[in-house]
């Protein structure tokens, strides 16, 4: 038994370090990266521009200490209801650490699909990274926001940031989804639960028509 774990000791050890091998890194003033190839690099700086050119230009002043930290990894799982279950990305407000499916893992990304569009292009690809920049900015701006104005917030600033031909792709995929009618509704956490592309389009929408609830959300007024 001991010689069993001992090998699978080795085994992780020698994971890790072809891992680490293989891995780049990049290190700035507000952006610390581990990927893979140099379109994850190329998609998160623009990101980080991205969004931090959204939120100064609704006249939020962004946090010039904080520096987001990326790693791109060949999977990515959280825990649901106590079980593991894997997703595109995903960010830990505790962490404060991105995590992101490599780009090289695209049968993978491919599975769950974006917006119901396979195969998945390398500007939906970059809108992930988006999204989850727009969590850590969020998280300095009003780190008591909860989870559903997260994604509220980070759908607007994903589809909002997007190329148009590819919005007009996504838009005319759920064209069938109306903006949120007044800034309650999207409390409403089951609609995300069911259909959260849906819940991103109305989001969207909504904020077409109004920025008072994105506003409030941010300025903490929404609970």
């Amino acid at each position: 038994m001991k010689k069993i774990k001992t090998m699978g000791l080795i085994i992780i050890t020698l994971l890790f370090l072809i891992v680490t091998v293989n891995a780049k890194t990049y290190d700035s003033l507000d952006l610390q990266i581990t990927y893979e190839n140099e379109m994850e690099l190329k998609g998160a700086k623009e990101g980080l521009e991205k969004v931090k050119l959204f939120f100064t230009e609704m006249g939020y002043k962004i946090d010039p200490s904080l520096k987001v930290k990326i790693l791109f990894i060949e999977r990515v799982c959280i825990l649901f209801n106590k079980t593991p279950i894997r997703v595109h990305t995903s960010y830990d407000p505790k962490t404060l650490l991105i995590e992101i499916t490599q780009w090289s893992q695209q049968k993978l990304l491919n599975e769950k699909g974006l917006f119901n569009i396979t195969p998945i292009s390398i500007e939906l690809y970059h809108s992930l990274i988006v999204h989850e920049i727009t969590h850590a900015i969020l998280h300095s701006l009003q780190p008591k926001a909860k989870s559903i104005n997260h994604e509220y917030i980070a759908y607007i600033v994903q589809i909002y940031t997007m190329g148009e031909g590819t919005r007009k792709v996504i838009l005319n995929e759920y064209k069938s989804i109306t903006a949120f009618e007044n800034c309650n509704e999207y409390a409403y956490s089951m609609f995300y639960d069911l259909s959260p592309f849906g819940f991103a389009i109305a989001a969207y929408l909504q904020y077409l028509d109004t920025d008072e609830l994105f506003r409030k959300i941010v300025k903490g007024e929404i609970e």
